[in-house]
């Protein structure tokens, strides 16, 4: 369990950590430093890494859903109003 945040800027981690540690829907949250964690993209073709400053575990209402628009039929899109499909 991570209690404290050392952060390795002067101001604007700090103001991070306290967001996250304001927003209810914030179950947990740790500085990645060290970590490895990444989040692989296609920018222009060529594959990359963005490499997050902080990882947060949130509790939503209800489950998040994705669509992978390359991947799914017309179908399976997402709907311009932003409703689910039942």
């Amino acid at each position: 369990m991570v209690s404290h945040v050392v952060a390795d800027t002067t101001s604007w981690e700090q103001k991070v950590a306290k967001a996250l540690e304001g927003m209810a829907e914030v179950v947990a949250y740790v500085k990645n430093d060290h970590l490895g964690f990444t989040i692989p993209y296609t920018l222009n073709g060529e594959e990359r890494s963005y490499y997050p400053d902080f990882i947060a575990r949130i509790q939503l209402p209800r489950p998040l859903e994705t669509v992978d628009k390359q991947r799914a039929g017309p179908s399976r899109r997402p709907r311009k109003d932003g409703a689910p499909y039942q």
